[in-house]
């Protein structure tokens, strides 16, 4: 009545196999497919195939002829020729003279176990692939050999979307043996598909798992021939997704039958993990392109003040190769009147989130420029990150608006009413290029009363009315007398008795230098907006959310397009909320206490928490933080990604995974002592002509013992079983 597959075998006197069938129940007539009729009397090795590892089937032989019960697990074959996972125990019978040679095996199909348990180990391995360092395309063939090898398959390829997502190019392949080399050599012309055609391009188009049971009869798939040439059989093509968005595909080919477990291993988790792993990989790229690329220079340093890596702007302002410059302290490369300071401001640095200083280098071909740097810290590496920008051009226009300020000419006037006197110091005429013997007069004066008061001023013989004037201090552009245009920066006001002016002063200063300075520092400025803007677009373009929040307050203080679409809210709604809003009520002691302790460090943050939507729907986000300033108040960027789905996926299957175990411990251990005995008793009753050692109601009496022993282990099983099956 056992569910387990039970067989019985005995040694061959006769000199044939190692032994035989004598026994085989129902369950192992379903388990395998072998009708008893097919096995009595023949070798147990009828199940066994290709992929059978004989080396184990080597040291159980050893243990059984040892008088020693064994467990294991091995691939075996149906009577169809499918494989599956056999689990099976054997305890060795010895005969009267107390050798073995009677074996009872309990067996057990654990095929869906064994390929959940290859698929793990598939997922870490390829996770571990993907975290070493290497571009894509060497990744992915090392992913795909990895496959190969867990699979069975003989070559197998990964596509991505062009630019434009209209096609499929051929990213990577890996072929197993030589009919797979001779295939891609064959077909090498074929390294664009697009969407609908073909296999990959079906897969696209339906996306959905494409299986291609027999190629010979089909016509779809566009290297039919050369893969029925180098001997292939069976493909499969399978959506790569990472959070509903189409990545790419996997296909693969080779000799596998139908109905192997290897197709188990190649579903849908695996389009999605594969997925989730090469946009994570695609994302890197990205930012490393950004470094490579970026205007200023971007550059890691250690604690000890020299270079770990640069990007090729480094290299293009200061003349240097990458090695001179990973070779050097940085000092060696700073003007000597600023290096002691610039060992300061690293100093400073490691003890600080973000820092700001500028200095001096010295170019390879001996040029002096001027850079900004703004660093930030990372304790756990000993790295300092910095970013610095050329702010040489600024410099030199500061410098020349300072000597401007300097040479500048500051000239007098006033206004006597009652004397009816206008007086004009020697440098105000200079300012408004009057001739050596030029008398100054109110017409003069009205030169430099301000663009309001000027208005005000409606004589026709442009009589001055000081009583209307009002204290000013302006920049104006004024017409000098020799007809040219000229800043000037003018000050005045009056002295008001009993409602008449007693007297009017002030002065004039010639900043004609520094507003000329000043256009050019305005066009700097603009670039500097300009570049600022990019970084903005770079924020807001992300595929992740992202959002910046006040370190203070916890409010938003923006969010990007994937932050909105994510979670639900507007980008106004965001603005009107604070971080807490996005928290369960109950995660909200956690948050203050996180947000508590990154006050007191301040520094790079990364966690996982809950966060929740405008929906309702609660989400598990793997949260990266940084600080920054933003608008001139202290700020953390935020990055989310949402692994709700992965912990779920992993946390489901360790769970079953651990009912199964103990379910499986139980009907291979536990089982195995009442069963053994009942075996044993039944034995007895059919000796009949042998010598008894009990009476037939003792017999009786053990066997119905250790059925309701037996009737309770499969009870207990049951409830197990049950329960596994509710965490699914």
């Amino acid at each position: 009545n056992t569910t387990d597959s039970v067989v019985i075998t005995r040694a061959d006197v006769n000199g044939g196999p190692l032994s035989k069938i004598i026994y085989v129940n129902d369950a192992f007539t379903l388990m395998s497919g072998y009708l008893p009729e097919d096995v009595l009397g023949k070798s147990p090795r009828i199940l066994e195939g290709p992929k059978t590892d004989q080396a184990e089937l080597d040291r159980v032989i050893g243990c059984l002829y040892a008088g020693l019960s064994c467990e294991t697990s091995m691939v075996n074959y149906r009577k169809n020729g499918t494989e599956f996972w056999n689990n099976f125990s054997v305890t060795p019978v010895a005969n009267e003279n107390g050798l073995p040679d009677t074996w009872i095996s309990i067996q057990r199909d654990v095929t869906k176990e064994k390929t959940d348990e290859i698929r793990k180990e598939l997922f870490n391995d390829i996770a571990e692939v993907f975290n070493s360092p290497g571009g894509l395309h060497d990744i992915l063939k090392h992913v795909l050999e990895i496959i190969n090898k867990n699979t069975g398959f003989s070559i197998s390829e990964i596509w991505l979307p062009d630019t434009y997502r209209r096609n499929l190019k051929l990213f990577a392949t890996r072929a197993e043996n030589e009919a797979g080399i001779r295939f891609y050599e064959e077909t090498k012309s074929i390294r664009k598909i697009p969407k609908g055609e073909g296999l990959a391009g079906s897969v696209w188009e339906m996306m959905d798992l494409q299986l291609l049971p027999d190629l010979q009869d089909t016509v779809d798939f566009f290297r039919r021939d050369e893969a029925l040439k180098a001997g292939f059989k069976t493909a499969i093509g399978l959506p790569l997704i990472s959070n509903g968005t189409f990545i790419g595909v996997l296909a693969l080919v080779g000799v596998i039958e139908q109905g192997s477990a290897s197709f188990d291993i190649t579903g849908e988790d695996l389009g999605k993990f594969l997925g989730a792993e090469i946009k994570r990989k695609q994302l890197e790229n990205e930012l490393d392109q950004i470094f490579n690329f970026a205007p200023d220079i971007i550059a890691v340093l250690n604690f000890k003040g020299y270079f770990r890596k640069i990007n090729v702007a480094a290299c293009e302002f200061l003349g240097y190769s990458d090695n001179e410059l990973l070779s050097e302290p940085v000092s060696h490369f700073v003007h000597p009147d600023d290096r002691e300071k610039t060992m300061e401001a690293i100093k400073i640095s490691k003890h600080q989130d973000i820092s700001h200083f500028e200095n001096r280098y010295i170019t390879k071909s001996g040029k002096t420029i001027w850079m900004s740097w703004t660093a930030t810290s990372v304790a756990e590496e000993s790295s300092i990150f910095a970013v610095g920008k050329d702010i040489t051009a600024r410099k030199d226009l500061e410098d020349l608006l300072f000597k401007s300020n300097s040479l500048a000419m500051i000239g007098s006037w006033e206004i006597d009413p009652e004397a009816e006197k206008v007086y004009c110091s020697e440098l105000a005429c200079a300012i408004i290029e009057a001739s050596a013997n030029f008398k100054p007069d109110e017409e003069t004066i009205s030169l430099f009363l301000g663009s309001n008061n000027n208005r005000k001023q409606a004589d026709q013989n442009n009589k001055i009315r000081l009583e209307q004037l009002e204290n000013w201090d302006e920049e104006i552009l004024i017409k000098t007398l020799k007809g040219n245009l000229r800043w000037i920066r003018t000050i005045g006001q009056t002295e008001i008795v009993n409602g008449k002016c007693i007297r009017a002063y002030g002065s004039i200063q010639d900043i004609n230098s520094r507003k000329i300075a000043e256009a050019g520092i305005a066009e700097a400025t603009k670039e500097l907006e300009e570049s600022e803007k990019r970084y903005h677009e770079l924020f807001h373009l992300s595929p992740l959310p992202m959002w910046v929040y006040d370190f203070e307050t916890l409010n938003f203080l923006d969010v990007n397009k994937a932050a909105e679409n994510s979670y639900g809210y507007s980008h106004d709604q965001f603005l009107n909320m604070s971080i807490r809003d996005i928290r369960p009520e109950e995660d909200l002691l956690i948050l203050e206490k996180t947000v508590s302790d990154n006050a007191e460090r301040d520094k790079a943050f990364q966690g996982t928490f809950r966060h929740l939507k405008k929906d309702g729907k609660l989400i598990n986000a793997d949260i990266k933080t940084n600080p920054i300033m933003f608008n001139g108040r202290k700020a953390k960027l935020v990055v989310a990604t949402d692994i709700t789905e992965r912990l779920l996926y992993i946390n489901t299957i360790e769970q079953q995974n651990e009912k199964l175990k103990e379910i499986a411990w139980i009907q291979s251990h536990v089982v195995r002592a009442p069963l053994a005995r009942i075996l044993a008793l039944t034995d007895m009753f059919s000796n009949s002509g042998g010598l008894k050692k009990l009476a037939n109601a003792d017999i009786i009496k053990h066997i119905e013992k250790s059925a309701k022993e037996l009737d309770e282990i499969i009870r207990e099983i049951s409830v197990k079983s049950d329960d596994s099956k509710k965490i699914i």
